[in-house]
């Protein structure tokens, strides 16, 4: 399971017909209706897709579907990170409430931003955790990945770049 930190949806100018291996298909539909239609013709027709990297697999299996196309044309910014290491990104940005940290928000990005900059500025210099096994009862094993040193000022980092893009477009930071 995973946390995404991203700016609010860009308004939407179309649809378009893409697939599963990268494909995206030129043609934009003002109707998502419309494209609907498109992409069952393209699925029926077994039609690869422009960009797509594993043809076969796609006209096999049929991963076709609409994507709306926003005026971001896909340059938004998108930090993805685990739910355990987004869990201690919160906490630092001071999103905890008696010790518990919901994984879905937002916020405005001069808000946002001011977080991030507080937690760099105050924030420790993050030593990582070691990986480690633990065997549990029934033959159960659980694999913690740990963390590299560094790893919160990286994604504190990354996220002052989402903050800042956020702010010039006057758009609010979500995280889910």
């Amino acid at each position: 399971m995973s946390v995404t930190f991203f700016p609010e949806e860009a308004p939407v100018v179309g649809y378009r017909v893409a697939d599963f291996s990268g494909g995206r298909d030129s043609e934009l539909f003002a109707d998502r209706a419309d494209a609907v239609a498109a992409r069952y013709a393209a699925e029926s027709a077994g039609r690869v897709l422009p960009g797509c990297t594993d043809p076969e697999g796609i006209t096999s299996m049929g991963g076709y579907f609409v994507e709306a196309v926003t005026t971001d044309l896909d340059h938004a910014p998108r930090i993805n990170i685990s739910n355990i290491n987004a869990v201690g990104v919160l906490e630092l940005l001071g999103y905890a409430e008696d010790g518990e940290v919901d994984l879905c928000g937002s916020c405005g990005a001069e808000e946002f931003e001011g977080r991030v900059l507080t937690a760099l500025a105050l924030a420790p210099a993050d030593a990582g955790v070691p990986a480690y096994e633990t065997a549990r009862a029934g033959g159960a094993t659980v694999v913690e990945c740990g963390r590299r040193p560094g790893y919160h000022q990286d994604i504190l980092g990354r996220l002052h770049e989402l903050a800042t893009w956020s702010r010039d477009r006057q758009r609010t930071v979500c995280w889910s």
